[in-house]
């Protein structure tokens, strides 16, 4: 700051430290004696001239002054404000160079002040809100992408849970890192983790515990473990969200926080309840309404609410006769030759009709969806050629494709299974079902541009949607395929892999059925 002082010394031995010899007009500098040795309460020189020492000298003097105004963010950084004060007392406080020989600090109104002192504005829970609103607020590819529409509903939440402040933070942490290109490091030995599961613990022990803040906390723990953490447990908070949901109640009416926590939880909890057996709490008129509603204001599509609606219902039947799919798939590789179930047999019949069931339901519910938003404007086929196809899709949102892309890959998923249950058994419509298979699989394809500009790929769900179709192209196709994920090895991988390690995994991972929608 010009005209501040550069030490503490005080003013008295200030005002003598430069002299001027007499006659001479030149400039000399005092003798070591004659600087300020700074021994308060009196300095060692004006206690052996015998004048009163003024004290250290401040660089800032507070004075009152009605022709100015400092904004309060100034007066808040400057240090605390006591509560006795009202906004015009401080907006009257002025910061000054010091150039005086005392440093005075005068209010607009005198007599004690007995407030206590205010603690700063910016806290904790302002600085995760702040960083979180950071993320959001930025367009293009700097933009946090993630699959949850929670994130915007949290910032004027943080303050009021522990556990929702370091979950977020978390996910902040680990999306800036992921973005930025840095080693992928796992959760179980990152300290912001660890410091997020002691807050839940913690939180689970006092009456926030069931609230909808809590289980917004458990869930993005989850989705950031799901979606950035390299040594991913699967299915490792699903009991604890399952145990909160039966508690926290039914959401209120109209509550857009309420709705995109239990369409963030529905989503999240397909796989487990497959697992566990199917759980119809989300499908009540309570719940059901508002998770239909988080799903379309996910996408930002109004008009897509009836077709979503309907895919809610036809995707809940299907994933409730999973397990029965499952058995039918695993009893291929049990008897590969049809030794105990020839393909004429009452259960290899039954499971027949079960696939073809499921994957016509699949199929209708998630191109209903594709097909009005096409035809809304919300997705446009524009003529940019790629390896994989001759067109790409554009779409109004980055939250409309993810849905999208999901929606279809399920369809693909079941439709893998069918194809591959008719092959085994030789059945007549086996080559047109693969053909159908290659036409899905091209529909995804042509999402890939738009994927990679919006930097989509860095999730791994959305990664797996890649894969799955790994199996319909052909080599040039494989080989564009590879250098995507070659691409996002370089993007967070701590060791890349080679292009026959990622050509090995692709085959692989093709044939796995992984379940998740938006």
């Amino acid at each position: 700051m010009p005209g501040a002082p550069r030490s503490c010394g005080c003013q008295t031995c200030k005002d003598r430290k430069i002299k001027r010899q007499p006659g001479s007009g030149e400039l000399t500098l005092p003798s070591w004696d004659e600087q300020c040795d700074e021994t308060w309460p009196e300095c060692g020189n004006c206690a052996r001239k015998g004048a009163p020492c003024p004290g250290p000298t401040q660089l800032l003097k507070f004075i009152t002054n009605q022709d100015h105004s400092t904004p309060q963010s100034v007066i808040r950084r400057a240090g605390y404000l006591r509560k006795s004060q009202n906004a015009a007392q401080a907006s009257s406080i002025q910061l000054h160079p010091h150039s005086s020989a005392q440093s005075i600090y005068k209010p607009t109104l005198r007599g004690p002040n007995i407030g206590t002192l205010r603690p700063a504005l910016v806290t904790v829970d302002d600085g995760v809100a702040a960083r979180l609103v950071g993320h959001l607020g930025i367009s293009g590819k700097d933009q946090m992408i993630t699959q949850t529409e929670i994130l915007r509903h949290l910032p004027k939440r943080m303050s009021a849970n522990q556990s929702l402040r370091d979950s977020v933070d978390l996910l902040c942490s680990v999306w800036s890192s992921r973005r930025s290109g840095r080693a992928a490091e796992e959760f179980i030995t990152m300290p912001l983790y660890g410091k997020a599961i002691r807050s839940l613990s913690r939180i689970l022990k006092t009456d926030q515990a069931f609230t909808m803040e809590t289980l917004a906390a458990i869930l993005i723990m989850q989705r950031a473990e799901a979606l950035f953490d390299p040594g991913h447990r699967p299915l490792i908070h699903s009991k604890g969200i399952a145990t909160l949901l039966a508690r926290v109640g039914a959401p209120k009416k109209g509550d857009k926080f309420h709705a995109s926590v239990f369409a963030e939880t529905y989503s999240v909890m397909i796989p487990y309840w497959m697992m566990t057996g199917w759980d119809d709490l989300l499908e009540k008129p309570p719940w059901r309404d508002a998770v239909v509603r988080g799903l379309t204001e996910y996408t930002g599509v109004p008009e897509l609410k009836p077709y979503l609606d309907t895919a809610f219902d036809k995707n809940n039947r299907i994933c409730e006769k999973a397990p029965v799919l499952i058995q039918g798939i695993l009893a291929l590789f049990k008897d590969p030759e049809h030794k105990e179930f020839p393909a004429t047999s009452p259960f290899v019949q039954q499971m027949t009709e079960e696939f073809r069931t499921a994957e016509t339901s699949v199929r209708e519910a998630a191109y209903a969806i594709f097909d009005k938003a096409m035809k809304l404007g919300a997705i446009i086929e524009e003529d940019k050629p790629t390896p994989l196809t001759s067109t790409s899709y554009n779409f109004s949102s980055t939250h409309l494709a993810q849905s999208l892309v999901s929606y279809l890959s399920f369809h693909i998923y079941i439709l893998r299974l069918r194809y591959q249950w008719n092959a085994s058994f030789q059945l007549p419509d086996a080559p047109d079902l693969y053909k159908v298979f290659q036409d899905a699989c091209i529909r995804i394809w042509k999402f890939v541009p738009f994927m990679q500009k919006a930097w989509l790929f860095l999730l791994r769900h959305l990664q797996s949607s890649l894969a799955i179709s790994f199996e319909a192209a052909n080599q040039e196709e494989k080989d564009y395929i590879i250098s995507i994920f070659e691409n996002l090895d370089s993007h967070g991988k701590k060791e890349s892999r080679t292009r026959e390690e990622l050509r090995s995994q692709l085959e692989q991972q093709s044939l796995l059925l992984q379940i998740e929608w938006r």
